[in-house]
């Protein structure tokens, strides 16, 4: 991870694995709560290892059931990051970046 940022002003959101997370699934409860919070309707997404940054739908219902998705945008990213079945994805974001920005920390899994 990056480590120029200072623990102390980075959030972590939310932490799952590709393998769980298709497109349109239920966000994390606190990687939901941060979005919610502040009203966002996209997200900018960018990779640990590129600079490229990938516009995301948010999706947030109330109701019949509470849910927030990333919508579309999100299999471009999963593409161009190269995700798959497997890899560990932690959000993170931190008061030096534009507010909508959120990095995307990547743990590739590895099968031998």
């Amino acid at each position: 991870m990056d480590t120029s940022v200072p623990v102390s002003a980075r959030i972590t959101l939310g932490r799952f694995t590709t393998m769980h997370f298709v497109h349109n699934q239920d966000l994390p409860t606190d990687f939901a709560a941060y979005v919610r919070k502040r009203r966002f309707k996209r997200l900018e997404l960018q990779g640990s290892t590129n600079t490229c940054i990938v516009q995301c739908k948010l999706l947030v219902r109330n109701s019949p059931k509470k849910s927030t998705k990333i919508g579309k945008g999100w299999k471009d990213f999963c593409i161009f990051n190269r995700l798959k079945e497997g890899d560990v994805i932690v959000f993170a974001a931190h008061n030096q970046m534009r507010k909508k920005k959120i990095k995307v920390y990547v743990k590739k899994e590895f099968s031998f």
